[in-house]
């Protein structure tokens, strides 16, 4: 199924580009609230204690609220969200243009987080609404995943900018707008708007019951809280271990790319990193896969595994850009394939609260590597730090594979 088919049906496009409008905040608050902190404080552990706080509040609030929408519908909780996301940014600009008690930085960015509409978890679940085809649903999460990809491309670039350009609270100024706006355009798209489960009946476009597959994660009932299903936690475990994989190579292409050469070649080596995946995630849209999305998942974390042996083996600063573009080359197939097993098995009454699981699990996943590698570093230098990043990248897929072993006896 080609993009081009995908993106013509009724509601396609203008669902992709307001969901890409309304994903803003998340490639953009964090290094925003960085910024502003330190101009405000001259305190980057402050800026980044409040990067934290948004983030890690976003994460743990997200599946909650995914229940909640599944449950009354986007419209319904989103509105309250939106106004909430709304104040809640407005007190952060005020604090940092008033040059307010900084003793409010961390509650306020992780009310905004709370109450920030996990967007991506949202537009995935209203692809499953327009679209009946599996295949045709599995072009849709790769679409998904080129968004997420391109924001974070133009998210720190546009922060950068716009901070250098005019006061540092600009960009969360704009981060919040973004975000406001681009979801409440998603929640006015009534053609994709998935039915509430409260309501009962079919969705708009009639979705169909989910087919079972051979995945290992079994299909939660709509009365059972989805992650108490014993195979969908060992999903979320192996998507937990994924994320200490990610946070943990932040470090080590920051130090190693520090160690070789200044900030405008550590700013090229994550590019060539993040621009990777996002040609990945496109050339892999464009496969028609067979089998069912659990064992692509699976494998896609082998592949994600064996991609960063480059770092530890190579040298010099060509050989790290090589490294970094291997290692980021597997990162959007690999959600590609994790959010297409959710669309694929779960039910329309949990879909947006399995959606964004996926995302706190990951979330969660990278803070803990972050922390662990930063400690390496701090101890055995940017050599250590290559060499555990690389047994830490075996394990999402040894556990999978080992799990998956298991399920078969």
């Amino acid at each position: 199924m080609s993009y081009r088919s995908v993106l013509a049906a009724p509601g396609a496009r203008p669902l992709v580009a307001f969901g890409w409008i309304g994903r803003a905040p998340m490639s953009m608050l964090p290094i925003a609230l960085v910024i502003a902190v330190e101009k405000l404080t001259g305190s980057y552990g402050l800026g980044g204690a409040a990067a934290g706080a948004y983030t890690l509040a976003n994460a743990a609030a997200g599946p909650w609220l995914g229940r909640r929408v599944d449950r009354l519908g986007q419209r319904r909780v989103g509105r309250v969200l939106v106004a909430g996301f709304v104040v809640a940014g407005a007190g952060l600009v005020s604090l940092f243009a008033l040059a307010g008690p900084a003793v409010l930085v961390l509650p306020l960015a992780a009310v905004a987080g709370a109450v920030q509409p996990s967007l991506g978890a949202w537009t995935r679940t209203r692809w499953t609404v327009l679209l009946e085809g599996v295949r045709e649903r599995e072009t849709a999460q790769a679409v998904e995943s080129i968004s997420d990809e391109l924001n974070c491309l133009v998210g720190p670039s546009a922060v950068s900018i716009l901070a250098a350009a005019g006061a540092p609270w600009l960009p969360i100024t704009v981060a919040v707008l973004l975000g406001s706006v681009g979801t409440a355009a998603v929640l006015a798209l009534r053609r994709s708007e998935p039915q509430p489960a409260a309501h009962g009946g079919p969705s708009p476009q009639g979705d169909q019951a989910p087919a079972r597959s051979t995945a290992t994660v079994a299909v939660p009932s709509a009365s059972a809280a989805i992650h108490a299903e014993p195979d969908f936690r060992v999903f979320l475990l192996e998507l937990l271990l994924l994320g200490v994989a990610l946070g943990g190579m932040t470090v080590v292409l920051v130090s190693g790319s520090g160690a070789l050469g200044d900030a405008g070649y550590t700013a090229l080596v994550f590019a060539v990193n993040s621009a990777a995946s996002l040609i990945a995630g496109i050339l892999i849209g464009r496969v028609a896969f067979q089998g069912p999305a659990r064992t692509r998942f699976a494998r896609a974390l082998i592949v994600y595994s064996f991609g960063l042996l480059p770092i530890l083996l190579l040298s010099g600063q060509s050989g790290f850009l090589f490294a970094a573009f291997v290692a980021g080359a597997s990162i959007a197939p690999t959600f590609i394939q994790a959010n297409a097993h959710v669309a694929s098995v779960v039910e329309p009454a949990r879909r947006t609260e399995a959606f964004a699981w996926i995302g706190s699990a990951v979330v969660l996943g990278i803070a803990a590597g972050s922390a662990v590698l930063g400690r390496i570093v701090d101890a055995g230098g940017v050599e250590a730090a290559r060499l555990s990043i690389v047994v830490i990248g075996f394990l999402p897929g040894t556990f999978g594979l080992a799990w998956s072993n298991l399920g078969r006896r």
